[in-house]
């Protein structure tokens, strides 16, 4: 079977359902704040710690729907704003700082410097797998500091200082080296969801104060963003073959070769909700919906000969792909330096 066949069957799966989308954010939204208003005013107990386990999974489930609005903003009118208002703004994650993720899915970009989320294999260490747990530890305060205060200083400072800002300091990104390109047309709104988050943080800090509850209620937002960020780092490690050194005209099947599909359990989910277990099939088909990325997935499976590329990107567990990825990068040093003299031959 060839794509073109391929892409008819699973064309099935590319259908949206606008009210469930919206339903889901909503919901999950509803319960995450209930869940962070008891961590801030009960007692530290069991039922406490059973709570904050609940909220954290809320939050990533959350937040993750940040993914969902790069490729569905424009189908879904108010999906953005939906998403803003219960995730970006008060927890400082707007919408705009995950939008170049689009890059990750282009031929042009895919697996180079101007990808955000591929991580280059130069830039491994020994300790990468130790770095997420260090790592996540200063975005809160990062993002704090950026999107909770920075806004309101950059009103009274020239226009370049914006200009880097948005450049070097605005998106969520795995690979360190990435710059944004050219903002002219999105700063305009990049600066409006700034000062929206911004606001929603001077409300935060005013209304928790008054209560005499500012530091629990920051401590506990803190915990929890310090743990969806680790999770959602060793998530995102895993999620690659990094085959591509550099790949400034990768194909869709050789996007889809480097990604990792993780079958699992109900316990995958978890630490990858909303399909992001899927990623392959993602890569594959990014116009199917995050709920129907199992349906399209198991129906790929079952299509595609035995010697189909997709079927060696699956694993059963996150522990088989973590062992993958682990071996990979003993041989990181030795395939950098491979590329590179490659390159030099060139």
């Amino acid at each position: 079977m060839d794509d073109r066949e391929l892409h008819k069957l699973v064309a099935r799966y590319c259908d949206l359902v606008p009210w469930r989308v919206y339903a889901e954010l909503a919901l999950t939204g509803i319960l995450s704040w209930t869940a962070y208003v008891y961590l801030v005013v009960a007692p530290l107990d069991g039922r406490w710690l059973l709570c904050f386990g609940l909220g954290n999974i809320l939050l990533y489930r959350g937040l993750s729907f940040s993914h969902e609005v790069v490729h569905l903003h424009r189908r879904l009118r108010w999906f953005r704003a939906l998403y803003n208002a219960m995730f970006g703004f008060p927890h400082r994650v707007p919408a705009y700082t995950l939008l170049p993720h689009r890059h990750h899915h282009s031929t042009k970009s895919y697996g180079t410097l101007d990808d955000p989320e591929y991580e280059r294999w130069p830039d491994f260490s020994p300790w990468v797998l130790g770095r997420p747990l260090v790592s996540a530890l200063f975005v809160p305060v990062f993002i704090t500091l950026r999107l909770g205060v920075w806004p309101w200083v950059l009103l009274v400072l020239p226009r370049r200082v914006s200009e880097g800002t948005y450049r070097y300091a605005s998106t969520l990104v795995m690979n360190v080296r990435y710059r944004r390109p050219d903002m002219r047309d999105e700063q305009a709104e990049m600066r409006r969801e700034d000062l929206l988050a911004a606001s929603y943080f001077v409300a935060f800090c005013m209304v928790s104060a008054s209560l005499s509850l500012f530091w629990k209620a920051f401590a506990v937002w803190y915990l929890q963003a310090w743990c969806v960020t680790a999770v959602n780092t060793y998530r995102a490690l895993i999620a690659h073959r990094y085959m591509a050194h550099r790949a400034p005209s990768a194909t869709r099947r050789a996007q889809v070769a480097d990604a990792v599909t993780v079958e699992g359990s109900w316990l995958t989910s978890l630490w990858a909700p909303i399909g992001l277990r899927y990623h392959s099939t993602h890569h594959y088909f990014p116009r199917v919906p995050y709920y129907n990325l199992a349906k399209a997935h198991a129906l790929i499976k079952a299509s595609v000969p035995p010697e189909h590329e997709y079927l060696r990107t699956i694993e059963p567990s996150f522990l088989a792909a973590a062992r993958k990825f682990v071996a990979a990068c003993k041989t990181a040093p030795v395939r950098a330096a491979a590329a590179s003299e490659t390159e030099r031959e060139k």
